[in-house]
C-alpha cells in the first residue's frame, strides 16, 4: 500500500520545487500585477481604488507608438536572426574544428548582458566620440536620425541572437538523414534547391521554436535599447517595455503601468499561441 501511494504522489513530488518556483516568481508577481491595475498608486502613499481609470492609459498615444516601435524592432530582427541563422548553419553543420571555433564567437553576443551588449554597440556608433566616427574623421549620424536608430536597433539586437539561431539551426540540419540530401541530388537539385525544398521545410519546427523564443525577447526590449539610444532621437526608439519603467518610475504612476504591462503579457501571450497553432497545422 505504501508502495502504491508512493508511486501516485511521485510525479507530485518531482514536480513540488518547480510549481513552488512559478508560484512565487511567476503566478504570484503576475497576480499581484493585476491588481495594481485596479490601483492608483505613486508610490509613496498607500494604493487606493481607481476602478477602470487607469485603462486610459491604453490610449496614450506615446504608448500606441511605442506599440509600434517594438513590433518594428522586434519582427525585423527576429527575420533577420532566422534568415541568417539558417544561412549560417548550412556551414556550421558540418563538424570541424574551425567551424567550432567560428560558433563560439557567434555566441558570445548572445551570452552577454542586454545592458552591456548596448554599451559596446554605443561605443561603435556614438555619434562623436564612436569607434566609426573615429575612424572616418567625420561625426557618425546613424543615431541621430530616427529611421537609421530604429535600424541600428534593430541590427543589434539581431547581432546579439543571431549565433544562437545558427546554432538550434545547425543541430536540426545535422538530424536530417544523409539519404535524404543524396536522394536530392539524384533527382538534380543543387545547393540552393536542397536549402528551399529540403531543409528549410524539414527545420520548420525549428523556426517556430525561434519564433516562440523570440516573442519575450522582442516584447521585452528594454535595457539593450536604453543603452544604445536612451529610446531616442525623441521617442524613435522607445520601446513599451521602456514605456512601462517611465509610467512607473519617472512618473509615479503605478497602475497604468501595470496596465501597459499587462497589455504587453496578452499581446505576447497570444503571439506565441498563434506560433504554436501554427506548428500544430504544419505537423
Amino acid at each position: 500500500m505504501g508502495t502504491r501511494l508512493l508511486r501516485a504522489w511521485a510525479p507530485a513530488l518531482w514536480l513540488g520545487p518547480s510549481t513552488v518556483g512559478v508560484v512565487l516568481f511567476f503566478i504570484g508577481p503576475l497576480l499581484v500585477v493585476v491588481w495594481l491595475t485596479t490601483q492608483s498608486w505613486n508610490l509613496l502613499s498607500d494604493p487606493a481604488w481607481a476602478g477602470a481609470a487607469n485603462l486610459g492609459a491604453l490610449a496614450d498615444p506615446r504608448f500606441a507608438r511605442s506599440l509600434v516601435t517594438t513590433f518594428t524592432i522586434g519582427a525585423s530582427a527576429v527575420v533577420i536572426e532566422i534568415v541568417v541563422g539558417f544561412v549560417l548553419a548550412q556551414a556550421l553543420a558540418r563538424n570541424s574544428a574551425s567551424n567550432r571555433a567560428t560558433m563560439v564567437m557567434l555566441l558570445l553576443p548572445w551570452m552577454m548582458a542586454p545592458l552591456a551588449l548596448g554599451v559596446v554597440a554605443r561605443w561603435f556608433l556614438s555619434p562623436s566620440n564612436g569607434l566609426i566616427a573615429s575612424v572616418i574623421g567625420t561625426r557618425f549620424t546613424a543615431l541621430d536620425e530616427p529611421m537609421t536608430a530604429v535600424i541600428a536597433v534593430v541590427l543589434v539586437v539581431a547581432w546579439q541572437a543571431t549565433g544562437f539561431a545558427a546554432l538550434v539551426y545547425s543541430a536540426s540540419l545535422r538530424a536530417i538523414p544523409r539519404e535524404v540530401h543524396a536522394a536530392a541530388a539524384l533527382d538534380g537539385l543543387g545547393s540552393w534547391g536542397r536549402w528551399w525544398r529540403i531543409d528549410w521545410p524539414l527545420v520548420a519546427p525549428t523556426s517556430g521554436f525561434l519564433l516562440i523564443a523570440g516573442v519575450p525577447q522582442a516584447l521585452g526590449l528594454y535595457d539593450l535599447v536604453v543603452a544604445l539610444t536612451g529610446g531616442g532621437p525623441g521617442f524613435a526608439t522607445e520601446t513599451v517595455a521602456m514605456r512601462v519603467v517611465q509610467t512607473a518610475w519617472n512618473s509615479f504612476d503605478v497602475g497604468p503601468a501595470a496596465v501597459l504591462a499587462v497589455a504587453l503579457s496578452v499581446i505576447g501571450t497570444s503571439l506565441a499561441a498563434t506560433v504554436v497553432v501554427w506548428l500544430r497545422r504544419r505537423t
